[in-house]
Formats: structure tokens, sequence, C-alpha cells
């Protein structure tokens, strides 16, 4: 059941795409995990590796193209209010749980947070907080429903 109406199976399908930005995003934080664990790395990468292949050329090739992936989101989808309710609100999530990771790589690197424990341990949270955020979220919009992240 959804809020305000009825989902269409390619709402569903977009509003789980939406999600593979944050997980995209949140890739660099979870290097220290990834060696750790191989088998999730496998996993993850089995997940969006094609995504994050597209992304990485996209994202080196053209200059600002996070931030024009951020407004054409955010000004074609969640502002057009032609797509259902469903979909706007997946794609705000994800677009948030977007901005959490990059205000917490800015403040790493202001405080230089990088190489010490302090520094590991908050990129390992915002490794698996948000992966783990958006893999719930991703499956809630798969099963028809919206997801509450906190």
């Amino acid at each position: 059941m959804t809020w305000r109406g009825q989902s269409s199976p390619p709402d569903r399908i977009f509003s789980a795409l939406a999600y593979l930005l944050p997980m995209i995003r949140t890739l660099p934080f979870g290097i220290g995990v990834l060696t750790a664990i191989p088998a999730l790395g496998q996993i993850v990468l089995l997940a969006i590796g094609p995504f994050l292949q597209l992304y990485t050329t996209l994202s080196n090739s053209i200059p600002f193209f996070q931030l024009i992936v951020f407004f054409a989101l955010y000004l074609g989808v969640v502002r057009n209010y032609r797509f259902s309710n469903f979909l706007r609100y997946n794609v705000m999530q994800a677009l948030l749980i977007g901005i959490a990771i990059s205000i917490v790589g800015i403040i790493t690197s202001l405080l230089g947070l990088d190489n010490n424990l302090l520094g590991e341990t908050l990129h390992t949270l915002t490794f698996l907080q948000p992966l783990g955020q958006a893999s719930t979220a991703s499956y809630a919009a798969r099963r028809v429903f919206s997801p509450n992240c906190p």
C-alpha cells in the first residue's frame, strides 16, 4: 500500500534505481571494510558494478557531474508533480542520503580524520549506514511501501 494512490511497476523500478546513487557515493568510505571482508565487496560490486562504471566515467569526463545529477533529479523528478508521490518521495530520500554522505566527507577532510582510528571508524560507519539504508529502502520500493529512513 502506498501513500496517496497506487504505484505502477515503472515507479517501483525507478524508485529502487534512485538508491543506486547513495550506494555509489558511499563506496570511497568503504575501502577498509571491503578489503577486510572481500565477500561483501563482491556482493556490492555485483549489485552496482555496471552503474558504478558508467557513473565514474561520466563523473570523470563531465565537470560538476554530481551537481548536475542532483539538480536534474531534484528539479526534474522531486519538484515535478506529474510523477507519482511514491517516486518523488523515494528520489528525495535518496538525495538526502547523498547529502548526508557529502557532509560527512567534507567534515572528515576538513578535520583531517583520514588516517587515524576515529577517521577509520567514521568512514566505516559512513559506508555501512547509508549502504544498509539504501539497500533497505530499495527493497521497500520494490515491495510497494514507502520506506522510513531515520
